[in-house]
């Protein structure tokens, strides 16, 4: 039962509305786009705007005679449609009728679910309920709606803004300068087991958490062996010597200083086995997470108790994740394995966007894919592949990475010079062929590393 207060200004605020809409038809429009029906709780009021809303998506005109007659009502209704109006002087303010009954409406509902937790028989149940209440929370902006005119004018107030746009970086210069990142992306990290997706996801946390809240969604390493790997690359020590807890007074001192600049960021480990996207979205929205990372998308679990198939829970899965980047703004990264490689001549192929495991929804969803794989399929000790299989934004391609196993980190791999010296050559003597001139040339290998951090 409601709060006889809040029951008030909600009666209040879906007069005022529906007598805006009923003294000026030209607000109708306006109101359709900043409210829904689930906005209006059950009660005549709900009913009459849905009548109202109704005509108009049909192209009727909207006026007291014609709503009266569609709700086929009788003297009653017509005083209630009566009295909207002669209380509503104007609908000048019409859309801040509109912004105080969605959050009047959010309270209501926020209090019903209340009500509903204090009977719930399990924690599933509880759960979707504590999800629901987390969604409500979120302050939505609604529908936009900008014509020609408006997108030009943003288009060149943007344009001339004198700070540039600050994109997400991963730390690898060559794949900043072909991605374009930004919060409210969904980011997927593909790989065979132990490619390194994980430690490569693990680096990438710790660098974003200097700015943002970042939620790493572990289903498959606790929180002791992230921490072990995450040690590992920020201070440069060994991992084994991590595990066998065998120090060096400099590598104590190189701990202490590389865990007292990571403590300073935002980031939070949470043991997700068992949770479901919608569980994961829940606590990412509870938590306030601007970046959510899961590791891995296959091993997420179903959002109900119903036997589904591996093909169903991951493409729903991806789906539910793809709609909380883009509806509350966050960045989601979400690893995933790969199908096993087709073989031509005794070698794997190259993995493609096809080589997601289960699910081609994933590939519909992201925004950028990346395929993590061994340079030679033979060597794991060897560097990776950083393919850029999928780019809205920006153009697709390849990075070298090296990976050093030892302390869990990933550089940019080292020009081979002779390589780069045998093919700036082939360059230089096709110019030279066409201009007829031989000149010495001067080769400046260039790593473009991000020196500024330690991984």
């Amino acid at each position: 039962m409601l709060d006889k207060q809040l029951e008030a200004r909600l009666q209040d605020a879906q007069v005022s509305i529906i007598g805006s809409m009923l003294i000026d038809d030209r607000c109708i429009g306006d109101v359709l786009a900043n409210v829904s029906l689930d906005d209006f709780p059950s009660g005549v009021y709900r009913s009459i705007f849905d009548t109202m809303r109704l005509l108009f998506t049909s192209g009727r005109p909207v006026d007291p005679v014609i709503v009266l007659d569609a709700m086929q009502g009788g003297k009653e209704l017509g005083n209630c449609i009566r009295q909207c109006m002669e209380v509503t002087p104007t609908a000048a303010n019409v859309l801040e009728y509109c912004r105080i009954l969605r959050e009047l409406s959010r309270v209501s509902r926020l209090q019903e679910i209340g009500l509903a937790l204090t009977s719930a028989s399990s924690l599933d149940e509880a759960g979707k309920l504590v999800a629901q209440a987390n969604g409500l929370l979120v302050d939505r902006s609604g529908l936009k709606i900008m014509d020609a005119q408006a997108l030009m004018l943003d288009f060149y107030r943007r344009m001339q803004e004198e700070r540039k746009p600050e994109y997400i970086r991963t730390g690898f210069s060559p794949i900043d300068e072909k991605t374009y990142l930004e919060l409210g992306d969904m980011v997927g990290i593909g790989a065979a087991p132990s490619t390194g997706k994980t430690a490569f996801a693990l680096q990438w946390a710790a660098r974003l958490s200097q700015k943002y809240r970042v939620g790493f969604y572990s289903l498959e390493t606790n929180a002791a062996k992230a921490a072990d790997r995450l040690v590992a690359q920020l201070s440069g020590t060994p991992l084994g010597d991590i595990k066998q807890r065998r120090f060096t007074d400099e590598q104590w001192a190189r701990i202490g200083d590389a865990s007292s600049i990571f403590a300073q960021g935002k980031f939070e480990h949470i043991q997700a086995s068992s949770m479901s996207a919608t569980d994961i979205v829940s606590t990412a929205l509870s938590k306030r997470h601007q970046v959510v990372i899961v590791d891995y998308i296959q091993l997420v679990g179903s959002s109900d108790r119903e036997k589904h198939s591996s093909l169903e829970v991951v493409t729903n899965t991806s789906m539910v994740l793809h709609q909380a980047a883009q509806t509350h703004g966050i960045l989601v990264v979400a690893l995933s394995q790969l199908s096993r490689p087709e073989k031509k001549d005794g070698k794997p192929l190259k993995p493609d966007m096809h080589s997601f495991r289960e699910s081609g929804q994933i590939e519909q969803d992201l925004d950028v894919a990346m395929l993590l794989y061994l340079s030679d399929p033979d060597d794991y000790t060897g560097s990776r592949i950083c393919k850029i299989g999928k780019n809205k934004e920006g153009r697709k391609g390849e990075v070298e990475l090296d990976f050093d196993g030892t302390i869990q980190r990933f550089t940019l791999a080292k020009p081979n010079t002779a390589a780069q010296l045998a093919a700036e050559g082939k360059k230089a003597q096709q110019r030279n062929r066409q201009t007829g001139q031989y000149q010495q040339q001067t080769f400046v290998p260039e790593t473009g590393e991000d020196k500024a951090l330690p991984f």
